[in-house]
């Protein structure tokens, strides 16, 4: 279905987010589904002759993406944007100020490039800038022409939004952009107004108090945590519409609220096996014409298949808690029902021809109420090359009591442990890269040993003792008041490289 708009006033833009190239790359059955509908995506675009495409972060998957990942996205941009397709869209603002790197404009104002269909895309927690020169794998992408990488603030204490002032015909848009921040250090500073969006001044009378006014962000929305996530209420009320990436599932449907709506595209892959993940994936065109729009959702065809169900054993009839074979006989039909469902969804939207991908299936059984855990890797065996999660089909938990905790119990770490582990933690710096530098600031060491004592996964561990690390190299180079010598630096990471995380 074509969704083509001819009429010059109006700017089409196609909007979609948290691709997550390169997501399970090396996996024999789902290692390709990460760029095989990030292909669709281009392609429906270019046959929707959209003036420009929208992503809202997470394009990547890995902060680091491997050769392979880089070399499939570089192809894919190359064939759908660059082009001899005339740009139809105006830049009227100081583009230096939303474009780094050295060349500081649009890639389709660069004489050196056809670009038929521009792609512009602020970073996400997955690819946002990290190292020692704080450096997004989207910069890479920029630097080649590829990509239009935008919305990265500098001062993430008092950060200062602009826009880029789009223009087609009589329509005008002003684009804001924030790349991800981490949640909790955005609330504050939104919380204490630090957070300032930059309006167009008005030079004539026909000037930009008109325009659409769009805001694309990658944050929490779900509201798990209350200091950990952004609610809507928060942001200024001068915007028409939010474009709202890193939640996965699919609400691209606008939703309103008082001063604005919401559209959230959701992920174009699954990158869990949650609830969230099952709803069928869209991308959207956006119509702009003057101060309406209008949005077209346009369902992915080339997604996985994904069911996903909840059971509760103690609710089946006639399921005896003592027969073990029964309960995971019952299990092995619900998961052929789902294979069929899939079977059936995919025959609605392809052709005899198109051959169904295996599919996703999860089934999340509560077996409290007296049933018993099983091998849920020896089940899966059953759905060997039926399904393309064998393995962990089925994730089974038990709903527990709620136990009624004194209100003097916490779970930080007691204040004599958290000195003892704070001080091993600052010993084991100083014997490794030595006591004259001022590395870590001690809000991170507590912070580290916090998590450090309250976690379970050590992944969470490693991954914060990996950016205490980076913190600390950063200091290496410019610590206050001290000037090193390019040998003294080369000398502690060569002595950094040598750390080992599990001796401490």
């Amino acid at each position: 279905m074509s969704f083509i708009n001819h009429d010059p006033d109006t700017l089409c833009v196609l909007i979609a987010t948290d691709n997550h190239l390169g997501f399970k790359e090396k996996d024999s059955i789902t290692g390709q589904d990460s760029f095989r509908t990030f292909e669709e995506i281009l392609k429906i675009a270019n046959d929707n002759q959209v003036d420009l495409v929208l992503l809202g972060g997470d394009l990547f998957h890995d902060a680091e993406p491997s050769r392979d990942c880089f070399t499939k996205t570089i192809n894919l941009l190359r064939r759908y944007s660059l082009g001899e397709r005339a740009p139809t869209v105006r830049i009227a603002s100081d583009q230096s100020v939303n474009f780094e790197g050295e060349f500081k404009i649009a890639n389709y104002y660069d004489a050196n490039l056809n670009v038929g269909c521009p792609v512009f895309s602020i970073h996400g927690n997955h690819d946002r800038p990290t190292g020692l020169l704080d450096r997004s794998a989207l910069d890479l992408l920029a630097a080649s022409g590829l990509l239009n990488y935008f919305g990265r603030c500098i001062d993430l204490e008092n950060p200062v939004i602009s826009p880029i002032l789009l223009q087609k015909g009589e329509t005008k848009l002003a684009l804001y952009g924030l790349g991800n921040i981490k949640d909790q250090k955005l609330l504050e500073r939104w919380q204490s107004d630090n957070v300032t969006f930059s309006r167009p001044v008005e030079a004539e009378p026909n000037g930009w108090s008109s325009a659409f006014n769009m805001f694309v962000l990658h944050q929490n929305r779900a509201r798990h945590n209350p200091t950990n996530c952004l609610p809507e209420e928060y942001i200024d009320s001068f915007f028409d519409l939010i474009l709202w990436g890193h939640e996965h599932e699919c609400r691209l449907q606008p939703e309103h609220f008082p001063s604005f709506e919401v559209t959230q595209p959701g992920s174009s892959v699954a990158t869990s096996l949650s609830m969230s993940e099952a709803v069928p994936k869209h991308v959207g065109i956006l119509n702009i014409k003057k101060g309406s729009y209008s949005l077209q959702q346009i369902p992915l065809k080339s997604v996985r298949p994904f069911e996903f169900l909840q059971i509760e054993l103690s609710s089946v009839p006639n399921l005896k808690k003592t027969d073990q074979e029964a309960c995971e006989r019952y299990l092995a039909d619900q998961v052929k029902m789902m294979i069929q469902k899939a079977k059936d969804t995919w025959d609605q939207s392809h052709s005899e021809e198109e051959e169904m991908l295996l599919p996703l299936i999860r089934l999340r059984v509560d077996y409290s109420g007296g049933f018993s855990a099983f091998n849920v890797q020896h089940f899966g065996t059953l759905f060997e090359k039926q399904v393309a999660n064998p393995r962990d089909i089925i994730l089974l938990h038990r709903t527990r009591d709620k136990v009624i905790r004194k209100k003097t119990t916490t779970t930080s770490v007691p204040e004599p442990v958290q000195e003892h582990q704070t001080k091993l933690f600052k010993d084991y710096f100083k014997e490794n890269l030595g006591d004259d530098l001022p590395l870590v600031s001690g809000p991170s060491i507590v912070e580290f040993v916090e998590i450090a004592y309250k976690s379970e996964d050590p992944n969470i561990v490693h991954g914060h003792y990996k950016r205490l690390l980076e913190e600390a190299l950063k200091n290496i180079c410019a610590p206050p008041g001290v000037i090193r010598t390019p040998d003294e630096i080369m000398e502690v990471l060569h002595k950094a490289e040598k750390i080992d995380i599990n001796k401490f």
